[in-house]
């Protein structure tokens, strides 16, 4: 028998975020929920077996149910068709989608020595490093983004694609830098708390090359580094997330938008001086919000200072 894995990442800024709007009885039971799908895999759909294992009562868990409910979906819905997994689990089990990715990833790690060791064997047997000079492989090398791949837990064929990634883009003579190199990979990760629709099994080969032509277009250095400071996305490893997240927004034609709100939610936040989200949280939320029309509420609500008139005596 599999022993279970006693601990899972707890992204606390996401927890905060995504529970600010429940009360204190609705945390605590989403908070076991949690702790036993992460145990079992997997929740019974049933508010009455639910409540046992919240030790509710079934009345007393139907009065918060409703707002717990919207951070789980059916384990169905996440599975590939083609894949066999949940097939000895109940028909109506259901996961909250940020908890079950955060399992897989971890069930998946791969220690220092062995991530070390794949990139090794990339580069002495793979058919695109023997293409290569000892020069340009080294600059493959300084590419690679080592924190990237353990912060996601990268396994073998993911690291592997995502040296190739690097490695075809310096062949084709790119010049667009390791800031668009570092993060060819994404993952589907957003929210502990908001849940978005995400295929677990999607092969990484068929995920479209982003469009660096009109990525660039509507992203510019400035704008960039004007996100990730706002969001307190520092450092260079932050500076990724941050590029590889609107690089997933233009393969999925969102990025437009993003940007467009995005700007209205700083100036509205520097303008209102209103609690800011953290990464996670923003990214997880935008689309509930047209941020735009929100500004110019702001602006056509909010009356000027009225000038004081000083008498001279």
């Amino acid at each position: 028998m599999t022993k279970k894995d006693p601990a899972v990442l707890w992204y606390t800024n996401d927890f905060l975020e995504g529970t600010a709007d429940m009360s204190l009885k609705e945390i605590g039971a989403y908070t076991l929920l949690l702790c036993y799908q992460h145990q079992r895999g997997f929740l019974p759909d049933t508010p009455k077996k639910l409540s046992r294992l919240v030790r509710l009562t079934e009345t007393d868990f139907d009065e918060i149910w409703e707002e717990i409910q919207l951070k789980f979906v059916s384990l169905a819905s996440v599975l590939h068709p083609s894949s066999d997994e949940g097939s000895d689990t109940p028909k109506g089990a259901i996961i909250n989608k940020r908890m079950y990715m955060e399992s897989k990833k971890r069930a998946n790690y791969l220690g220092k020595k062995a991530v070390f060791a794949i990139v090794g064997n990339w580069f002495r047997h793979h058919p695109l490093s023997k293409t290569l000079k000892k020069s340009e492989k080294e600059k493959i090398k300084r590419d690679i983004s080592y924190p990237y791949i353990f912060e996601n837990l990268l396994n073998k064929a993911e690291i592997e694609n995502y040296i190739t990634k690097i490695a075809d883009r310096f062949a084709k003579g790119s010049d667009q830098g390791s800031l668009y190199l570092q993060q060819t990979l994404f993952l589907e990760n957003e929210n502990v708390i908001v849940n978005e629709d995400v295929n677990v099994n999607e092969n990484i080969n068929n995920i479209k090359e982003p469009e660096i032509s009109k990525f660039e277009k509507l992203v510019s250095q400035k704008f960039l580094k004007e996100l990730s400071s706002f969001f307190a996305q520092n450092g260079n490893s932050r500076l990724q997330k941050v590029t590889a997240y609107l690089q997933k927004m233009n393969v999925t034609g969102e990025l437009e938008e993003f940007v467009r709100q995005s700007e209205a939610y700083m100036a509205y936040k520097k303008a209102s001086q209103e609690r800011i989200h953290g990464w996670e949280g923003y990214t997880g939320c935008w689309r509930r919000t047209d941020w735009i029309a929100k500004l110019k509420q702001f602006h056509s609500t909010t009356q000027p200072p009225k000038k004081k008139f000083f008498i001279n005596r």
